[in-house]
């Protein structure tokens, strides 16, 4: 059984290092460090920490977009060439094939936290890099496993990708929400208001808290190790439940 796990996710591993996402990477550094330059020469005062925060952000940004699209992709193509097919018609276990899956796509999603590290440290200092390429390291393993069950569940590359979009969108901005329905210049004590409340809160705990991830804070000084734990907590679970999601949306298909 692991033996057949490690292959798929070998597989899945090489699959990445052969295709275009370490070019997209290159693509996704060469413009944060374009951005950089350019804000160096905008900023009055601060240029150090704006460089940090903004350019700590597109890069963040960069890379979810860039992991989730091939994902999904990975596994549409996947689909569209019957290879799940080929593969479960030699007995291959399903859990085996999406914990692989699962396994390299994780695995991708540490690499490009690597990755992104010698960038980090142009801008930031080593206490201050290092919690926050773990940070992203979570959210992107989380982002993989979202964009796997979103890809495996609808089955159509833009649906599924505008499934994402819509998914880390709100996660990334759920606590903003969440603080702008308790203002309270907008409580004017209707039932509306308190509905509102109400349902965000009850949204907010099935979204992951992305914002305290890898937030471009940490890039402006100071080891955030301790604030690291919230995010692994959530990774851990968030990919749980995922997998587990997509798993029992596996069993129900049939071939």
């Amino acid at each position: 059984m692991f033996s057949k796990l490690w292959a798929i996710a070998r597989y899945t591993l090489l699959d990445y290092l052969r295709g275009r996402l370490w070019v997209g990477a290159l693509i996704v550094a060469l413009c944060v460090l374009v951005f950089e330059q350019l804000l160096s020469g905008l900023a009055i005062t601060e240029t150090s920490a704006t460089r940090a925060s903004l350019g700590g952000a597109l890069l963040r940004q960069g890379l979810v977009l860039l992991l989730a699209a091939g994902v999904i992709v990975s596994h549409v193509r996947e689909a569209g060439d019957r290879t799940l097919d080929w593969l479960l018609a030699f007995a291959l276990p399903r859990a085996a094939w999406l914990g692989g899956r699962l396994l390299g796509h994780a695995l991708a999603a540490m690499l490009l936290a690597l990755f992104a590290l010698p960038l980090t440290l142009l801008v930031a200092p080593v206490a201050a890099a290092g919690p926050w390429i773990l940070g992203l390291a979570c959210e992107l393993v989380v982002c993989a496993c979202m964009a796997s069950f979103l890809a495996l569940s609808l089955r159509q590359a833009p649906l599924a990708l505008a499934a994402f979009l819509a998914w880390y969108l709100l996660a990334r901005s759920m606590a903003a929400l969440q603080l702008m329905a308790g203002a309270a210049l907008l409580d004017d004590g209707g039932a509306w208001i308190g509905f509102c409340r109400e349902a965000l809160d009850a949204l907010g705990f099935l979204l992951p808290r992305l914002d305290l991830f890898a937030p471009s804070v940490w890039l402006e000084g100071g080891a955030h190790w301790q604030a690291l734990q919230v995010p692994a907590l959530q990774a851990l679970a968030y990919a749980v439940l995922t997998s587990a999601a997509a798993m029992v949306d596996l069993q129900r298909s049939e071939w």
